[in-house]
């Protein structure tokens, strides 16, 4: 089997089933600025520090700094994703 290293057209089938990346983790005084892709956002079980299994809402978001607009999963624990989840339902969809 051969390669090529020529670019093709992307193939949108594709790229329906491939997963985005996750998103860093956001640092203490850190900010950045997402757009939520409406109706992408689900609830994942996830082994915590411990082992423990813990449920948290995972979302599909763009950063806006980001020059591609590569998807990325955002993950939240269920203390942090309330005040996200009641603007998402409201709306809102400017910096806030």
């Amino acid at each position: 089997m051969s390669t090529s290293t020529s670019a093709t057209k992307p193939n949108i089938e594709l790229e329906g089933i491939i997963e985005p990346p996750y998103e860093k983790s956001i640092k203490e005084n850190e900010s950045r600025v997402y757009e939520f892709l409406i109706g992408k956002e689900k609830v994942v079980e996830k082994k915590d520090m411990a082992g423990n299994m813990v449920k948290k809402a995972q979302f599909i978001v763009i950063r806006q700094d980001d020059p591609l607009k590569e998807k990325r999963k955002l993950e939240l624990s269920r203390v942090h994703v309330g005040q996200i989840y009641k603007h998402l339902l409201n709306g809102n969809k400017k910096d806030w």
